[in-house]
């Protein structure tokens, strides 16, 4: 999609794109990738509200992730479209946004 990874603060990531619409094909494709995937059904159960072992080579069936909406990990992704104020950042020698 053309970003480039800015910055990381925690588990954040600040990623830069050229056009707004690349930054949600960006964000699209990390929801559906991470919807995809098949979870450790400890991990499908915890949304539920059971209480499971953390057992990670238990998977959940492939059906779940066509039956469900919300599948996996949940993650939050905001995509901002003004326009940038660039300053260089002597520490990490490129530019933060």
């Amino acid at each position: 999609h053309g970003g480039y990874e800015v910055k990381t603060v925690g588990d954040a990531f600040m990623i830069a794109c050229k056009t707004p619409a690349a930054a949600l094909a960006i964000a699209r494709d990390i929801q559906l990738g991470l919807q995809r995937e098949r979870w450790p059904l400890c991990v499908h159960e915890h949304y539920a509200g059971t209480c499971l072992e953390d057992r990670p080579d238990v998977l959940a069936p492939p059906e779940h992730a066509e039956q469900q909406a919300m599948n996996g990990v949940r993650v939050r992704i905001g995509v901002h479209t003004g326009a940038p104020e660039a300053t260089f950042d002597d520490v990490a020698k490129g530019f933060d946004y």
